[in-house]
């Protein structure tokens, strides 16, 4: 417990543009004041988003039927409205000049984070500043560059305002951190006169946050960036974006994360959104089966957990779409086309869209949960990593990807091996790896998809299975009973 705090304003940074090396500007700042273990530095939310050219122009926007609806409703530019709503993956109040959402990252917040404010329009251009894409990865990279340059373990958080529920006025918060807890977990501990805390559980990045805002301040002050000095702390630095309100009340969410291959962990998935609140769910879905055909990405198992979260799947095949039609598939059968993997109409849109926007440079995680949106899907559903994982597999004739094994030859060549190409080098999606080592987390469960071709991928991106194997909450495996293709479940911890 720290008795001294130094909170010191870094003077002397310019106006942050895109593409701007924010290590290095903060490196400068901090002139001849060289940075300690146990420093932390606070940034700015906005300085981080503009760095990483986080804008978007209004211009190009084309406001959608519901943003229309809701821009006419809260009096907002529907261009606007229809920025807020990609960013989200539901809307959960709105009234005049206001729109509460669930943000892609998880935040329940005011406009998702969109911000017109101290967003200098130089060349006359109406832009809008968004929340960095991984505002922990953000932080991590600052934090690496700072150890570097000083040779001092440092950490360091991402700071935004949020509005609180009924209280009026604006508060820091974390919304992105490294180097040190997000949360910091006293449950278990004695009070003073020796009674254990049971519900205590600081958000010690979330307050570090509030200190540093009172210098950088929400107006004209321009100090976007504060040095946090004299803190102590003894709890592992671990991450994440959780600190956050549950449905039901109470101090602590009960977060549900369910790992997922296809059509059996689909239907289990969708068992649990209708016993677990849509904010407390969250589904991780396997990419390995990911592959571009035709010229469009297409992710099967995601589709697979969307469409049946949606409720417009075909409940004969468990996969594509109830409502489907198929004169794409026709015509290009007509014109000698490849057809042994069959795409829908309706389903070509989602990837032909998916498609656009992964070339475009947005990550697979920020598209799939505004497709999410765009169909109604309340609980939360991201792909095991954003960084391509291919499952292949050995046979007589060499390697093959899945899909050709699985769908054009059906599974006949006899398989020697299974390889997971890219998953040594992926990322596991930050928000997912958090779940995982987060004590708010309460149950961790694998649904009833292949283990080897559906569960194992997700195993594989590094850090996962040692997450798992950390875990003190509750996870359990379930399997699929020969009797009636139902799900059995076993608790396994």
């Amino acid at each position: 417990m720290s008795a001294n705090l130094e909170l010191i304003a870094l003077r002397g940074l310019p106006m942050v543009q895109a593409g701007d090396d924010l290590a290095a500007l903060i490196i400068a700042a901090l002139g001849d004041r060289e940075l300690r273990d146990g420093d932390v530095i606070v940034v700015a939310q906005k300085i981080v988003s503009k760095a990483e050219g986080r804008t978007v122009d209004l211009a190009t926007v084309t406001a959608s039927p519901e943003a229309e609806r809701l821009g006419e409703e809260v009096g907002k530019d529907p261009r606007l409205v229809e920025v807020i709503l990609s960013e989200s993956t539901r809307v959960v109040r709105s009234r005049p000049n206001l729109i509460i959402v669930q943000h892609r990252l998880g935040f329940v917040m005011a406009n998702a984070g969109v911000d017109q404010s101290n967003v200098a329009p130089a060349d006359g251009v109406h832009r809008v500043l968004l929340l960095p894409l991984d505002p922990d990865a953000s932080a991590e990279t600052l934090r690496a560059r700072l150890q570097r340059q000083y040779g001092a373990a440092v950490g360091v958080v991402v700071s935004d305002s949020f509005g609180r529920a009924w209280r009026r006025g604006t508060c820091g918060i974390a919304i992105g951190a490294a180097g040190l807890p997000s949360l910091i977990d006293l449950r278990g501990q004695p009070d003073l006169f020796g009674r254990t805390l049971e519900v205590s559980i600081i958000g010690f990045a979330d307050e570090i946050a509030a200190a540093a805002s009172l210098l950088q301040g929400q107006a004209a002050e321009a100090q976007p960036v504060v040095l946090v000095r004299g803190l102590a702390w003894s709890a592992a630095a671990r991450t994440g974006r959780r600190p956050r309100a549950p449905a039901g009340g109470g101090s602590v969410p009960v977060t549900v994360v369910a790992l997922s291959g296809g059509v059996g962990g689909a239907k289990l998935a969708l068992g649990l959104s209708r016993v677990v609140p849509a904010e407390d769910l969250l589904v991780v879905c396997n990419t390995g089966d990911d592959f571009d055909h035709l010229g469009l990405c297409i992710s099967p198992d995601i589709d697979t957990v969307m469409y049946t979260l949606a409720g417009v799947a075909n409940p004969e095949v468990g996969w594509g779409r109830a409502d489907e039609t198929w004169s794409f598939m026709e015509t290009l059968g007509a014109l000698g086309g490849e057809t042994w993997f069959r795409l829908g109409d309706r389903d070509v849109a989602v990837h032909v869209e998916r498609t656009r926007r992964l070339r475009a440079g947005e990550t697979l995680s920020t598209v799939t949960a505004d497709l999410c949106r765009r169909l109604g899907v309340a609980p939360r559903v991201l792909p095991m990593s954003d960084d391509p994982v291919r499952t292949r597999v050995r046979t007589d004739d060499g390697w093959i990807d899945f899909q050709d094994y699985f769908v054009r030859q059906r599974c006949e060549p006899v398989v020697h091996e299974l390889a997971f190409h890219g998953a040594t080098t992926a990322r596991a999606q930050p928000e997912f790896l958090a779940a995982l080592t987060d004590p708010a987390t309460t149950a961790i469960v694998i649904c009833p998809s292949n283990p080897f071709i559906s569960i194992e991928p997700i195993l594989a991106v590094p850090g996962v299975r040692a997450a798992l194997a950390d875990r003190t909450a509750r996870w359990w495996r379930c399997r699929r009973s020969s009797a009636g293709g139902r799900s059995r479940v076993r608790r396994q911890r």
